[in-house]
């Protein structure tokens, strides 16, 4: 049979319930710390590859399909005129 009565013993409760808080907590903050590093970093390549001018950022939206006349391209990037 289960025995259903709570355990007298629950200092040690107490502190297995106090150890996983803090473990958690810990590994929250590492996981955090690394999330933030990682997104200045990326964030950082970006924008040096912004900056240095390479073609494939210059005109944003453009399609790049082989089917597309210079003029017809002009014109869907700027506006009819």
């Amino acid at each position: 049979m289960i025995n259903s009565e709570f355990p007298k013993d629950t200092k040690n409760y107490k502190l297995t319930f106090r150890l996983l808080f803090y473990i958690i907590l810990c590994s929250s903050i590492f996981t955090l710390i690394g999330t933030i590093i990682r997104l200045h970093d990326d964030y950082s390549k970006d924008i040096k590859e912004i900056n240095s001018g390479r073609p494939e950022t210059g005109i944003s939206g453009l399609p790049l399909y082989s089917g597309y006349d210079k003029k017809i391209i002009c014109i869907w990037h700027t506006g009819p005129r």
